[in-house]
C-alpha cells in the first residue's frame, strides 16, 4: 500500500507497485484495523495519541510499567535480569517515558523494548572498558576509541540538523563506499555502538520521542556494504529496541531492476513491523530527492548531492561537534531547531524554513494593515508585543546561529525579536509595492 500524497503528480505515483511494495502492502493489510491507522499515521507525522499525550495517560503509563516491572521481580528467577532493572538507570523516569512513547503507551512492550535497551547498553558499556555496574548513556569522549571516531567521521549513519515538515528529527544510512570504510571501527560491535548513540541522541528530543524518528536509506550500488554488510541487521535490531519508535524509512537508490532488488534486501533485514513503514525512492539523485520532497523530508538539507548522490559530511562533522560541546560543562545551546521556530540569517534555506514562511504568511501579511495604520510608535509597539505574545503562547522560538562555525543555535532577546518583526514588516511594504499593478477591467 504506498501512501503518496494525493497532489503528487511525479513518476513515483503513477508507476505501478514493485514486488517488495505489494508484498508491504499485503503485509499492512493482513494487520489489525487499528494498528493499520496507525502505521499509516506514522509515516504521514499524523499520529493521534502522539500530538494529544494528556498528562493523564503519562501518569497511567507510567504506572502500569511499574506494575509490570514489580509483577517480573515476583515471577522471574532470572537474576541477571532483576539486576538489570533495578539498575538506578533503568528507574529513570525519562527513560521509562521513552520507551512507552515509542510503543505508544503499551506497558508490555514498553516493558520489553526497555530490557532489550538496557542489555544492549550494557554490552555496549563493556566492550568500551566501563568499569562497574553502573548503567549510563554512551558518551563521544569515554566510549569510542579513535578508529571508531575515524569511521562516525566518514558520514555512512548521520542524524541530521533538520526537521520534516511535522517536526521530527531525520537520521539516515548514506552510501560512503570508501577503502577505509572496510579498515576503521567496523566491528559489528563498533558499528552498533555508532548506530545506538545515534538514535540515543535523536531521543533527546521531546517531539521525536512522541512522533518518532524518520529513516532514510541512500543506496548507489547492489554491492554496497548497506546492502551486503551486518550494519542494516543491527540498525533492525536497534529499531525494534532502541529509545525510539521508527515513524517512517525512506530507501532511494537508481532505477533499475538490480537496484531494486537491492533495496528490498535492504528491508526485508527489518523486522516486519518498521519494514512496511517503508516508501521506496527510485531514479536519479534529483528524482529521488524530488520524491523525498512529497513526504516532508526537506532535501536542501540532505547530505546527498543532487549531481550523482555523494555524500556530504560537513554538517555531519558539525553535529559531531556539538555532541562534544554537549558533553561539556554549562552547554545551554540549541541543537536542531523546532519547524516553526523563527531562524534569523542570510540563504534561500532559511527563508523557505516552515517556521519563516509561517511568520510571513500568517503574521506579517495578515496583521501588515493593522500595523500602517498604527499612528504613532506606541502604536505600532503595540501590533509587535502582540505578535509576540501570539507566537511565545504557542511556544515558537525567535533563534540565530552562533559564530562558532560548529552549528548551534539561541535564542535572541524579545527586544531583537522585535526589530525582526519590524524588518519583516519592511520587507512586506517592499514586496508590495514591487507588484505590478493589474489592469483595470
Amino acid at each position: 500500500m504506498n501512501l503518496p500524497r494525493k497532489d503528487d503528480d511525479s513518476d513515483a505515483v503513477r508507476r505501478q507497485p514493485t514486488a517488495i511494495e505489494a508484498e508491504l502492502a499485503q503485509e499492512l493489510d493482513h494487520l489489525p484495523k487499528m494498528e493499520q491507522l496507525r502505521t499509516i499515521q506514522d509515516i504521514e507525522g499524523k499520529n493521534i495519541l502522539a500530538a494529544a499525550e494528556p498528562n493523564k495517560l503519562v501518569r497511567l503509563g507510567l504506572d502500569a510499567l511499574e506494575r509490570r516491572i514489580q509483577e517480573m521481580f515476583r515471577t522471574t528467577n532470572e537474576a541477571s535480569l532483576v539486576a538489570l532493572l533495578q539498575n538506578p538507570f533503568a528507574k529513570d523516569r525519562q527513560l521509562r517515558l521513552k520507551m512507552l512513547r515509542a510503543e505508544n503507551f503499551d506497558s508490555d512492550l514498553a516493558l520489553k523494548r526497555l530490557i532489550n535497551f538496557l542489555a544492549m547498553l550494557k554490552e555496549l558499556l563493556a566492550d568500551s572498558n566501563h568499569h562497574g555496574d553502573e548503567l549510563r548513556p554512551l558518551e563521544l569522549n569515554k566510549d569510542f576509541v579513535s578508529a571508531e571516531r575515524d569511521r562516525q567521521n566518514l558520514g555512512a549513519l548521520q542524524l541530521l540538523l533538520f526537521r520534516d515538515q511535522t517536526g521530527r528529527r531525520v537520521a539516515g544510512c548514506f552510501d560512503v563506499e570508501t577503502p577505509s570504510l572496510f579498515r576503521v571501527g567496523n566491528s559489528e560491535s563498533s558499528l552498533l555502538k555508532e548506530a545506538f548513540y545515534l538514535l540515543q541522541t535523536a531521543s533527546e528530543d521531546e517531539t521525536t520521542q512522541k512522533e518518532g524518528l524518520v529513516f532514510v536509506f541512500t543506496i548507489l550500488s547492489a554491492s554496497s556494504s548497506i546492502v551486503t554488510g551486518s550494519l542494516t541487521s543491527i540498525l533492525g535490531r536497534l529499531f525494534q529496541n532502541g529509545p525510539l519508535r521508527i515513524a517512517a524509512i525512506h530507501v532511494c537508490s537508481p532505477n533499475t531492476p538490480e537496484m531494486q532488488n537491492a533495496s528490498a534486501a535492504v528491508i526485508r533485514q527489518l523486522d516486519r513491523r518498521d519494514r512496511i513503514k517503508a516508501r521506496f525512492h527510485h531514479g536519479t539523485s534529483w528524482e529521488y530527492t524530488k520524491s523525498l520532497k512529497q513526504f516532508g523530508v526537506p532535501t536542501d538539507w540532505l547530505p546527498t548531492t543532487q549531481a550523482d548522490g555523494t555524500v556530504r559530511n560537513n554538517y555531519h562533522k558539525q553535529w559531531l561537534a556539538i555532541q562534544e560541546a554537549k558533553e561539556g560543562p554549562n552547554f545551554d545551546s540549541i541543537e536542531c531547531p523546532y519547524s516553526l521556530d523563527i531562524l534569523l540569517g542570510r540563504g534561500q534555506i532559511l527563508q523557505f524554513h516552515k517556521g519563516n514562511i509561517s511568520l510571513r504568511e500568517e503574521f506579517i501579511r495578515d496583521r501588515y494593515p493593522q500595523y500602517v495604520a498604527a499612528r504613532n510608535k506606541q502604536q505600532k509597539d503595540a501590533v509587535l508585543n502582540q505578535i509576540l505574545d501570539d507566537l511565545a503562547a504557542k511556544k515558537r522560538r525567535f533563534l540565530k546561529q552562533k559564530e562558532d562555525n560548529v552549528g548551534l543555535w539561541y535564542e535572541i532577546s524579545r527586544s531583537e525579536a522585535r526589530s525582526k518583526l519590524v524588518t519583516s514588516f519592511r520587507e512586506h511594504k517592499r514586496a508590495m509595492e514591487r507588484k505590478p499593478t493589474p489592469f483595470p477591467t
